[in-house]
């Protein structure tokens, strides 16, 4: 999992520091949650939303 979890972060990381002043964090918001889920897709949890 935490495997898994440092790939993601280091994926997601240019978004973050991307993210100027008129960007919209609501769709900030929903790329960093879906590139979570797929990241996690493959792992072996109960409920893949578990992650969240």
């Amino acid at each position: 999992m935490t495997a898994l979890f440092d790939k993601w972060r280091q994926a997601i990381a240019p978004r973050f520091t991307g993210f100027g002043q008129g960007d919209h964090p609501k769709a900030l918001i929903e790329t960093v949650s879906e590139v979570l889920l797929a990241a996690f897709q493959a792992a072996p949890l109960i409920d893949a939303y578990d992650v969240y």
